[in-house]
């Protein structure tokens, strides 16, 4: 026979959270592990470990819209955060410091990745 339903609360799966480190020194934004063509898609939750070294320095993430998903910031150095979203759009997401006082090399401080589709199976469609 049957068991009875314990009437307990639905398993509800999260999605899972990707972490990329970002490194801001020496007038560069290193992110690893680097972000391939497809491996972030629509509904992924995503974490950018930041850590800020020699100077301070800002950051900012855009989507394709050029919609702020990390906000404008500013980190002095020895700063570590962590700065969760959700991708909700494909396309090119591009980011960069935001202290334009940082340093000479203030503008090479950018950088960007792309996003595919949820539906993308990432490779041909035969």
């Amino acid at each position: 026979p049957m068991s009875a339903d314990s009437g307990g609360t639905p398993i509800v799966n999260q999605p899972a959270t990707k972490t990329y480190n970002v490194l801001e020194r020496s007038f560069q934004i290193t992110v690893s592990p680097s972000i391939g063509n497809n491996d972030l898609k629509i509904g992924d939750r995503v974490t950018f470990h930041i850590t800020v070294q020699d100077s301070t320095h800002g950051f900012e993430l855009n989507d394709p819209n050029g919609n702020a998903v990390i906000p404008s910031a500013i980190f002095s150095p020895g700063d570590v955060v962590d700065k969760t979203f959700t991708v909700t759009a494909q396309g090119t997401y591009t980011y960069f410091c935001t202290n334009s006082s940082c340093g000479f090399g203030h503008n090479s401080m950018s950088g960007s990745f792309n996003v595919g589709q949820s539906s993308d199976p990432g490779g041909p469609g035969y």
